[in-house]
């Protein structure tokens, strides 16, 4: 008997929005007409850079910092703020200083010209953010996550596990 050279291919239904009228809103709808959210990233971002700068940032600290760096980046590949592909790359270059610094260091300490760099990438995120409608936003977050699940993404390891994998920090431990 001949066998099937196609094998049969799983039945996938397709996805329902469930809330179509919330949806095409969204989709019209700039972040900054949600002054709440907007402002509350805003705050949590503000809050994370002021530790920074203080010298009392923690591993939360920075992943909000990261995290508000990966959204400006992806927000940049859907093509807002194009020309500002400078700020992208000193606030990426200033938080993997930071970062590999606080190896050796066993905390976040910040220079001076990595000061500005992350002051104008915070800048360029609220700008982004103003002009972006909700649907871009959530995109371009669904976008870094996709990048750092397919290892696309630069990434910035876990500082921690590095610090305690080092022989010097062992044996201060």
């Amino acid at each position: 008997m001949p066998t099937n050279k196609k094998p049969r291919k799983k039945y996938r239904p397709k996805q329902v929005t469930k809330n179509p009228m919330a949806w095409a809103i969204s989709g019209v709808t700039t972040m900054a007409s949600d002054r709440s959210a907007m402002l509350a990233q805003q705050v949590l971002n503000s809050d994370a850079l002021a530790a920074l700068c203080q010298g009392r940032a923690t591993k939360s600290d920075m992943d909000v910092l990261i995290h508000m760096h990966n959204a400006v980046e992806a927000l940049w590949q859907a093509g807002f703020g194009k020309e500002y592909s400078e700020i992208l790359i000193r606030g990426k270059a200033a938080l993997l200083d930071v970062c590999s610094r606080s190896v050796d260091l066993g905390r976040y300490v910040l220079r001076a010209e990595e000061r500005q760099a992350l002051d104008d990438l915070l800048e360029l995120y609220d700008a982004q953010t103003e002009v972006a409608t909700m649907r871009d936003v959530a995109r371009a977050d669904a976008k870094a996550w996709s990048d750092i699940a397919t290892k696309k993404a630069t990434v910035i390891k876990d500082v921690e596990k590095l610090r305690l994998a080092m022989p010097h920090a062992r044996e201060a431990a």
